[in-house]
């Protein structure tokens, strides 16, 4: 059997999904929007994707990767928690494959041929990811994070047919 665990992340709300066998088994949503401090916020964020992998051990780790063009400090601090779950898979001694999709990649392909995916948020991208997820797995997602990391998976199992 082989485990996956597809992410969105980012400090405040991480989506994920656990897979086996490329079926969706559980998703959710990490929560960190309460805590005020940003450092505090991003170590419990890091330590809760860890403790979520620890727990679930996949074989296979997918993540979006951090695009953000008009804030470093963002990007900073996304790259921390991408780098975080690489190191993760990486101190499991080649036990865990890591792959970074762009978002841009995974919407392409859980897009219908004829379908294009929007291409902003401006253009409602948040509620196109929602009804995807939706179309694909007839469940309404608690947040766009975590429609995005089921979509992200599904995307991976599009490419590579796990």
């Amino acid at each position: 059997m082989t485990k996956m665990i597809s992410l969105d992340t980012s400090s405040k709300l991480s989506g994920w999904a656990y897979w086996e066998d490329a079926v969706l088994i559980d998703h959710g949503v990490i929560d960190m929007s309460g805590v005020k401090d940003p450092e505090d916020r991003l170590n419990r964020m890091c330590c809760s994707l860890t403790s979520l992998l620890a727990d679930h051990t996949p074989d296979i780790v997918v993540i979006e990767m951090a695009v953000v063009t008009t804030n470093a400090k963002t990007q900073r601090i996304l790259s921390e928690i991408v780098g975080a779950v690489r190191g993760w898979c990486v101190s499991r001694a080649g036990n865990c494959a890591f792959y970074c999709i762009r978002p841009t990649e995974w919407r392409t392909k859980v897009c219908n041929k004829a379908e294009k995916p929007p291409k902003s948020k401006k253009y409602g991208l948040k509620e196109w990811d929602i009804s995807k997820a939706r179309e694909h797995f007839g469940f309404d997602p608690v947040t766009d994070d975590e429609a995005d990391a089921v979509l992200i998976g599904l995307a991976y199992c599009r490419l590579f047919v796990i």
